[in-house]
């Protein structure tokens, strides 16, 4: 009954939630049955965090029919310039489908819309970047074509916000400094973390459902990165 008592909790006003929390409570020294299994415990503050940000913007008088996509998400955090701009590829560049020709190659289908976005961007001076789980020439021979500045490819289980963190290190960026957009549950640690985090309007509900993310109008493919280009250059350079 946790998430239950946890949920009716943020749904009138409380604070703060104390939670004990264990790998594996069957086995734990004391209060076993008392104890939320470690692995639950992510989606269990997703919904605490969304729950408690309606409720105290209930109370602030806060309409969230008087709110644009460009103000979604400035209430959960300090908002600071956008330096450096990056995305995944399937779903996000494109529209997740897997196209093989006769001869068994794989083929991607790119929106020239998303590729004109990221060089406007560059020409303000962001910095930009595709970092994605998968490994391809096609989406090697699209970095140089765009000439974007940075390409991580095979980043899975944490390596994409890893590769993100180096890049910051080198360009002496902060995470709050970066956006970041992205569709599937291999994006969902870096979403979390950078300072403006997006989707496409077909990302994966878990994606949608992060605090403070901005879904976009467009679908993966068809110029949702063009969309959040336009975005960053209008609200947040």
């Amino acid at each position: 009954m946790v998430p239950y008592l946890m949920r009716a909790a943020l749904a009138i006003g409380v604070d703060a939630i104390f939670a004990e929390v264990h790998p594996d409570p069957d086995h734990a020294f004391s209060d076993g049955p008392n104890q939320i299994y470690l692995s639950a415990i992510r989606e269990i503050l997703i919904q605490a965090i969304a729950i408690d940000n309606i409720t105290k913007n209930i109370s602030s008088g806060y309409n969230p029919e008087h709110e644009t996509r460009a103000d979604h998400g400035t209430r959960y955090a300090e908002r600071e310039p956008i330096k450096l701009l990056l995305t995944d590829v399937d779903g996000v560049l494109t529209d997740s489908g897997m196209y093989y020709s006769e001869a068994g190659d794989e083929l991607k289908k790119f929106n020239t819309h998303d590729g004109m976005g990221l060089q406007l961007i560059g020409q303000k001076g962001i910095k930009t970047g595709i970092i994605t789980s998968e490994d391809t020439k096609l989406v090697e021979r699209r970095f140089h074509k765009l000439k974007l500045d940075y390409l991580y490819q095979g980043k899975r289980e944490g390596g994409k916000l890893a590769a993100v963190k180096e890049i910051c290190e080198k360009e002496g960026f902060s995470l709050k400094q970066v956006a970041y957009i992205g569709d599937d549950i291999n994006c969902f640690e870096l979403l979390s973390s950078v300072g403006l985090a997006a989707c496409p309007s077909d990302a994966l509900d878990t994606i949608k459902n992060i605090p403070g993310i901005i879904q976009m109008k467009k679908k993966g493919g068809e110029g949702c990165v063009r969309e959040f280009a336009g975005l960053i250059m209008e609200k947040y350079c």
